[in-house]
């Protein structure tokens, strides 16, 4: 009876270890986005986040108890609705938390009003950064699957598969129509701007570099900004792939490509293991850079003084006017954000929660 709490209590705490690694994103340099020392990292810093761990494993034992109050005894919202509502509320509770020990550690920041900086002259093009073959492949993929949609669009029945069972059966149904045949393939159309977008960001992203060893420091850069374009360039083959999918309307309905049916849930399935597989073998390669690059100039980032007072929330967000960069380093891992003092950085955001509102309607919806 309560077998279907499983993928919610997975999913919830899948967002708890994010919650808990979060603030140690820069390992021994940093705690909640906050640059300290050794001895506060060991010491009090270390007792914050032992507090911080708890509070989050409560926030989540809270949250699931109420699940499964409900499950046991009945409520007057729809299963469904309840657990979006408890992971937006343990979410909610985890960056409350995240905020209120982020402040108790701003105490034992370190300030180094001394240290001397470079900034590369290098001009990067997106053209350097460019896996053509893997650019021709998204292309034929996308448009081959169009062409199919369109020519046997006429022929489809007006009732279509919406849902599938393991057996590969219906499991729901839905009316023929532009965006039951054409909405996925839309979707993943919009995302692949959308991450072609970021990459873009990210190959013109600022690097502060120290005045010593520069030249070693922003080959180590280029070398981990290189690794991180190529783990989006596989997200973008793997949302190619996803894509594929939307063609079941095709092979569940004409006779003579029914075998293929099977063929792209494969392929989906295999998408995802080879694009988890390449995930953990650039986090493996990406470690070592940064092991090289923090053994050669002692840090992973450098901050000016004026950029470090310009981060929020501990270190979550960066709002600088005065900077003309969209993408920086950020403060709580060894990535990339927004900066937020720059206006073309609200056109993300409101692309990405576009992203995420038409499947959020479908599901609120059935």
């Amino acid at each position: 009876m309560l077998a279907h709490l499983i993928p919610w209590v997975v999913f919830d705490t899948m967002a708890l270890v994010i919650f808990m690694s979060l603030p140690m994103g820069m390992s021994q340099e940093a705690l909640f986005g906050v640059e300290i020392g050794q001895e506060a990292y060991r010491g009090p810093g270390r007792r914050v986040l032992r507090r911080y761990w708890f509070w989050l494993v409560m926030a989540l034992v809270g949250a699931e108890a109420i699940g499964l109050l409900a499950a046991l005894y009945g409520t007057p919202l729809r299963p469904l609705y309840l657990r979006v509502s408890l992971l937006a509320l343990l979410n909610a509770l985890a960056f409350s938390l995240y905020l209120a020990f982020s402040r108790q550690i701003k105490a034992f920041e370190l300030a180094d009003e001394n240290r001397r900086f470079a900034f590369s002259l290098k001009t990067r093009r997106m053209i350097d950064y460019t896996n053509v073959p893997l650019e021709v492949a998204i292309a034929a993929i996308t448009m081959t699957t169009l062409a199919v949609l369109v020519y046997y669009y006429p022929a489809l029945p007006e009732q279509l598969a919406a849902a599938r069972n393991s057996s590969g059966e219906a499991a729901a149904w839905s009316h023929k129509s532009l965006i039951s045949v054409f909405g996925l393939l839309a979707m993943t159309i919009y995302a692949q701007g959308l991450l072609l977008l970021v990459k873009q960001g990210l190959v013109w992203a600022k690097i502060t570099l120290p005045a010593e060893q520069t030249d070693e420091y922003l080959r180590m850069k280029e070398e981990a900004l290189a690794i991180n374009i190529s783990l989006w360039d596989w997200l973008r083959g793997l949302v190619a792939v996803y894509s594929l999918l939307s063609l079941d309307s095709v092979f569940g309905n004409v006779e003579a490509l029914r075998f293929l049916l099977v063929a792209i849930n494969q392929a989906s399935y295999i998408g995802w293991m080879l694009f988890v597989v390449y995930a953990s073998y650039f986090g493996i390669r990406l470690s070592g850079v940064y092991r090289r690059q923090k053994a050669a100039a002692g840090r992973l980032y450098l901050q000016q003084p004026f950029e470090a007072a310009r981060w929020y929330a501990g270190g979550l967000f960066y709002f600088n006017p005065d900077d003309t960069a969209l993408f920086v380093e950020s403060r709580t891992c060894p990535s990339y954000t927004l900066n937020f003092g720059n206006p073309r950085a609200y056109l993300y955001v409101v692309l990405t929660v576009g992203l995420f509102l038409p499947p959020l309607w479908l599901v609120l919806s059935r």
